[in-house]
């Protein structure tokens, strides 16, 4: 039997969501919301709503790290 979450799902993936969009990897993301990787990667294969949020928020996430890596070379 598989051990039961002590957090809500939904409650987990928003912030992993929310991670993601500020430009974490998802590793990183991952143990900040202490879930394994492995973990997060079945939910976005069963749950096509959660999949497109993944590829939303890391595709701003990618924005954001672009944008802050373009103003430190802008300060140079």
């Amino acid at each position: 039997m598989a051990a039961k979450l002590k957090r809500p799902v939904k409650r987990l993936k928003h912030g992993f969501l929310a991670y993601l969009e500020d430009g974490m990897t998802v590793g990183k993301a991952a143990a900040l919301i202490k879930m394994s990787r492995k973990t997060l990667y079945q939910w976005r294969d069963e749950d096509e709503e959660f999949a497109a949020a993944w590829a939303k928020c890391f595709a701003a996430g990618r924005e954001v790290k672009g944008d802050f890596y373009e103003d430190l070379l802008e300060a140079e």
